[in-house]
């Protein structure tokens, strides 16, 4: 028997809604037609951490919107004023923390984790166990690999005192790829359907269509024509 709890107020669920056992749904959730959620997955979660001063004393609900036709896996927790676009999947054990966009059609792999304040475009697939940090911006189009790490503070303040600094994810640009493995440093630019090869440590942006290898990051080629999108 499937065992649901829907918790608070201001839940609306659309048509042919499927929901595995121990589900929770939490307050101001809206969820589209088609939604798949499976066993043990949370959406709406409200207990924000960290929550940055220009939203801390928000007056209006922290609304968690599930687009159409949206599939998510066992186990994924889905924080309070996140976005899911139609047609998007959500794999196991995703965390999206609070503030996080997902465009249409894009993917998560299993164990990825979005740490918020984080907008992901259409058609833009991340696969698993990736960290992508608060305050990144990824575009439509983009693949991101396994295991690749995104930073956003250029400071470690932990157990000593606070140095201010000014947080500021990677953005990657439309048509990207970034290959297993790499490590993007804060404020970095992946410029637009830049490669990103295996192993990488970014530190400086790289610019669009070219190819990017080493420790430092260095470019080393262009994008073929062949490979490139179509309008």
């Amino acid at each position: 028997m499937t065992k649901v709890r829907l918790l608070g107020e201001n839940i609306l669920i659309g048509k042919n809604v499927r929901f595995g056992e121990n589900v929770i749904v939490y307050d101001n959730v809206e969820i589209g037609d088609r939604v798949v959620v499976e066993h043990n997955s949370i959406i709406g979660y409200d207990h924000l951490t960290n929550l940055r001063d220009e939203v801390r004393n928000l007056e209006t609900p922290y609304l968690t919107r599930v687009g159409d036709d949206v599939l998510i896996r066992p186990s994924s927790i889905i924080y309070a004023g996140c976005s899911i676009g139609d047609y998007s999947r959500i794999c196991s054990h995703v965390i999206m923390r609070e503030f996080t966009e997902l465009g249409e059609n894009s993917y998560l792999g299993n164990g990825t984790k979005v740490e918020g304040y984080t907008k992901i475009g259409n058609n833009t697939a991340i696969e698993t166990q990736v960290h992508v940090t608060a305050k990144a911006l990824i575009e439509d189009k983009v693949f991101i690999a396994t295991m690749t790490v995104l930073a956003n503070g250029l400071t470690m303040n932990w157990s000593r005192p606070h140095i201010p600094t000014v947080e500021e994810g990677p953005r990657i640009r439309r048509g990207a790829r970034i290959a297993i493995g790499v490590k993007i440093l804060p404020g970095v630019e992946i410029g637009r359907e830049a490669l990103i090869g295996a192993g990488a440590v970014v530190t400086k942006d790289v610019p669009p269509f070219k190819i990017a290898l080493g420790v430092p990051a260095r470019v080393v080629g262009e994008v073929p024509e062949e490979e490139r999108l179509r309008e």
